[in-house]
């Protein structure tokens, strides 16, 4: 979907002409004075397109029609964008987070070939968690010392998701998150509590008030982690109504750099400076640059 066409669905969604737009977005944020209907025609009929700063208050604009981080979110086929990124080519624009996302040469893959899928649909399960565990030790120089036991029972309460990459069904990458109760990721975030504490009974379930908590990903390719990012958004989007805060606390400088990039931002850093966290409210997560760019593929921009 170009945005253009994202903006003619609001507008004839909630009943508005060309020129009550122009003057409803001319009031909501001086980003948007000068319009007029020209302009907003050439947008609607993709001529050209207005810059991510804009398409984000042109959202947030439309939220006043409906409640929704995404109003008319059903009209976003996501789907339909994942298949458009495969056939223009997977955007690289998740940046380069070397203990992350790795070197192997992605000018041989076939970009068709990439899979994302839930762990609970993965062929044989174990061996991939034991590749997170160990990966997550290892990255963080064994700063996080969780069980493998306990690792296992977050990984398989029913709101944790754990994304596993493929390429030709051989494990490529993964991307796993926690679903936390407010109280306990505010917790986390103050570092009133470690990790290694968390039990099930902290998570919050899919139907409560919960905080997502992405708590490691792995990527063999920068197309991988764009991919996985992609998938992560889309789950964040149909969790969006319960869902309030997205936050971590990366044990490496460069974790932090992925946290940003992610649409997280800088919240507390301990006295030593030895920890930090990084968190945002989902309506920050879901409009930031990098998800605009994925899910709205643009002519020039004004």
């Amino acid at each position: 979907m170009k945005f253009g066409e994202y903006i003619r669905i609001c507008r004839e969604r909630y009943g508005l002409t060309q020129s009550a737009l122009v003057d409803l977005l001319y009031g909501f944020h001086n980003i948007f004075s000068g319009l007029d209907m020209v302009t907003l025609s050439r947008w609607e009929r993709n001529v050209t397109a207005p810059n991510i700063e804009r398409q984000r208050y042109f959202i947030e604009a439309m939220q006043k029609f409906e409640p929704r981080i995404f109003p008319a979110f059903d009209a976003i086929d996501m789907a339909a964008v994942e298949a458009a990124i495969f056939e223009r080519g997977i955007q690289r624009t998740i940046g380069k987070h070397k203990r992350f996302i790795l070197n192997f040469p992605s000018q041989i893959i076939e970009e068709d070939a990439l899979q994302v899928e839930s762990l609970h649909l993965w062929e044989k399960p174990e061996p991939v968690l034991k590749i997170a565990h160990t990966f997550i030790h290892k990255v963080t120089q064994n700063q996080t010392d969780i069980p493998m036991e306990r690792f296992r029972t977050w990984i398989t309460h029913p709101s944790s998701l754990f994304l596993v990459a493929s390429y030709h069904r051989q494990f490529f990458g993964m991307l796993v998150s926690l679903r936390l109760k407010p109280e306990i990721f505010e917790k986390l975030m103050h570092f009133e509590m470690e990790e290694k504490e968390i039990e099930t009974a902290h998570f919050a379930n899919a139907d409560e008030e919960g905080c997502a908590y992405p708590l490691s990903m792995l990527a063999y390719t920068e197309q991988c982690a764009t991919l996985l990012a992609l998938r992560y958004y889309r789950y964040l989007m149909k969790r969006e109504p319960t869902t309030s805060f997205v936050g971590s606390r990366p044990k490496l400088k460069e974790g932090g750099e992925l946290a940003k990039t992610l649409g997280l931002s800088l919240f507390r850093v301990t006295p030593d400076k030895s920890e930090r966290t990084f968190r945002a409210n989902i309506n920050d997560v879901l409009l930031n640059r990098y998800v605009l760019t994925l899910i709205f593929k643009e002519s020039n921009q004004v």
